[in-house]
């Protein structure tokens, strides 16, 4: 318990080699594909649950169900191509080749793409932990973003990132069917799915139902301990998560750095690398968040940042 919550104590276990990378790569996978769907999926729950008993969906209008996941899928496309056509020859100029390469590729998801799975639930538990009321908002809202966000980055980015290497084409179609729709359907989408399901069905008062005029924790449903069970289960998302962090900082610290005397390289410097992510990431990404936003606002399909705070909160935290 102690190795999960002092950053310095995980640290030491990978130095000391207690904590191997390939148990950091099954837990993540445990995270990813077992966990986080639990997690998103039980909170997807508890809003649509509640939206359909009382119309207000604890704060969550309906149309977020939509608005949310297209914000996100808008704003990692439009990121994208302004990273891949503009900034990384921009600030690469002296390689035209560049972009094509498998460290321009790196760059490109790393500018294009945030950390949209696990991190903004750990934000926001710190952030709401003592309003429950605000905290399963901004769960939910961040849920409906990895249904944009995750099919998106695991498709195109996932391409990006690998290249034109997959020679998988030549398989069966049994399989090839089997791995689009893996792509387009991962884990936390399906938990998203699982939830919505079950919630506009009449399972979701079964399994989970809220107590008029207590708090949104209280669950008076008659399968109330079997939500309970898997809720729980999925909140060990974060905290494992964070271990799968902070291992993989350490791993790679400790990484040798492996020279080459190829004259025909070029050799990109860190800080033009780090400089080129922080302009995406800092900069571009949260100003393209804010002009669809705003043009949002506009044509009517979501609140001010004054009547729903927690949205435009969530999706500009999202952005970074």
């Amino acid at each position: 318990f102690f190795s999960l919550i002092h950053p310095n104590c995980r640290t030491a276990c990978v130095q000391q080699q207690y904590v191997t990378p390939e148990m950091v790569r099954a837990l993540s996978k445990t995270i990813f594909t077992v966990l986080l769907p639990m997690f998103i999926g039980t909170n997807i729950l508890k809003t649509v649950t509640a939206a359909s008993s009382s119309g207000g969906g604890g704060g969550v209008k309906r149309s977020a169900f939509i608005l949310v996941p297209l914000l996100a899928l808008s704003q990692s496309a439009i990121l994208l191509w302004i990273t891949s056509k503009v900034l990384l020859p921009l600030m690469f100029a002296e390689d035209k080749d560049f972009p094509s390469s498998d460290l321009g590729r790196t760059l490109t998801v790393t500018c294009s793409f945030g950390n949209a799975g696990v991190l903004p639930f750990i934000f926001a538990d710190a952030l709401f932990r003592d309003n429950a009321a605000l905290l399963q908002r901004a769960l939910s809202y961040v849920s409906l973003f990895s249904v944009g966000w995750s099919p998106f980055f695991w498709s195109f980015g996932k391409k990006i990132l690998v290249g034109d290497t997959d020679n998988s084409n030549s398989s069966s179609s049994g399989s090839s069917w089997k791995k689009q729709l893996s792509v387009f359907l991962p884990p936390p989408v399906m938990g998203v799915a699982i939830g919505l399901f079950l919630g506009l069905t009449p399972l979701g008062p079964l399994l989970f139902r809220g107590s008029s005029g207590q708090t949104s924790n209280t669950n008076t449903a008659l399968l109330s301990v079997v939500f309970t069970s898997i809720q729980n289960l999925g909140k060990t998302a974060s905290p494992l998560a964070l271990l799968v962090l902070t291992c993989s900082l350490a791993m790679g610290a400790k990484k040798k750095k492996i020279t080459t005397d190829d004259d025909s390289t070029i050799v990109i410097g860190p800080v033009r690398k780090w400089a080129c992510v922080s302009i995406a990431r800092f900069i571009l990404s949260p100003l393209i968040m804010l002009g669809l936003l705003l043009v949002s606002q506009k044509l009517g399909l979501v609140g001010s940042n004054q009547s729903e705070p927690m949205l435009w909160f969530v999706v500009l935290l999202q952005s970074i």
